[in-house]
């Protein structure tokens, strides 16, 4: 898996950034990813070269929140060594997919430089749901024994003429929704703010590792990584 240069710096980029990190992706869609984290290791020994180096391509407001955000990846770099996040993944029977894999979800790359660098997949089903004809079905954690009925028939029906169901397994609609899908015989995908090798929240965990048979579970952040508030904020784009 980390043979490929490319594979493997979308591997430390997803490891050293924040979804939706719009420095970072400006950067990669700039540069390659290859390029992008030569420049952002440069940047951490010679911040004035690394500097004049983005000036010939981009205006100096971008280039200013390139150098300041590579203080951040800098932090993290101890956590992203490419064959160690290749074993994570391995670890918990992960498949890791980029752009260069046949089963990465197209519709994601709509997102341009917010689009995730790598997903890391758990699951029988295809990564490629996420988006190709399928509908996302999200609401309330709190939700009513209504809306749950009507999550729940929304998704049977959507299962019944072929679409897959996209959530984010947590409690209340997005459950519901979940458990339709899978009791109706059809494809589902949950996608989780934290690494896929913890599945949140724990209440649902049977839930999702049901889904795990013939859907999948989806996350752009390795596994290990802890679904903190904003990563659930920013998963939402994906489920979208």
């Amino acid at each position: 898996m980390t043979a490929d240069p490319e594979v493997a710096a979308r591997l430390v980029w997803s490891a050293i950034a924040e979804p939706a990190d719009a420095a970072a992706g400006w950067l990669v869609a700039a540069l390659g990813a290859v390029e992008a984290l030569a420049w952002a290791r440069s940047a951490a020994a010679d911040p004035v070269a690394a500097t004049h180096r983005l000036l010939e391509i981009a205006p100096p407001p971008t280039v200013e929140a390139a150098v300041r955000s590579s203080e951040r990846w800098a932090l993290r770099a101890n956590q992203a060594d490419p064959a160690e996040l290749d074993g994570r993944a391995r670890a918990c029977g992960a498949r890791i997919l980029t752009p260069r894999h046949a089963e990465w979800p197209v519709a994601v790359d709509e997102l341009r430089e917010a689009a995730p660098f790598a997903l890391w997949v758990r699951g029988g089903g295809d990564a490629s749901a996420l988006g190709a004809g399928s509908v996302a079905i999200v609401g309330a954690r709190s939700s009513t024994a209504y809306g749950d009925h009507m999550a729940a028939a929304l998704a049977a029906e959507l299962v019944a003429t072929g679409r897959g169901v996209v959530s984010g397994g947590a409690y209340g609609i997005d459950a519901a929704a979940h458990r339709a899908a899978i009791a109706a015989g059809g494809a589902s995908v949950a996608v989780m703010a934290g690494g896929v090798d913890r599945l949140y929240p724990a209440g649902n965990a049977a839930l999702l590792e049901q889904l795990l048979h013939d859907g999948v579970v989806v996350s752009e952040v390795p596994p290990g990584w802890a679904p903190h508030r904003s990563r659930f904020l920013s998963r939402n784009r994906l489920i979208a």
